[in-house]
């Protein structure tokens, strides 16, 4: 089972927005994001966001985040999706 998303302190350089389907599991495209984050140490790197669990609370989403998993490089806010977002966690350097 991937690990459960988790709130950060402090801030990523990158984040990943996963997503839940029918049952409550994680989507496959973002249970493997978060379980390359786990593999490669990359929880200081990548902040984990879980859309359902923001929906839940009233949080809006942005017009370009139409789909998990959505992997977000804050400085040039480039955006990874689907098998993007998997193969680019590959490449991201851990903190």
């Amino acid at each position: 089972m991937p690990p459960h998303p988790q709130q950060r302190r402090g801030r990523a350089e990158w984040v990943l927005y996963v997503g839940r389907d029918e049952d409550g599991a994680f989507t496959h495209g973002s249970a493997l994001c978060m379980r390359a984050i786990e593999n490669h140490d990359l929880h200081e790197a990548v902040s984990i966001q879980d859309c359902d669990a923001l929906r839940s609370q009233g949080v809006a989403f942005p017009d370009w985040l139409t789909g998990t998993p959505t992997l977000v490089h804050r400085p040039s806010l480039t955006k990874y999706t689907g098998s993007e977002a998997l193969l680019q966690l590959t490449v991201v350097p851990s903190s």
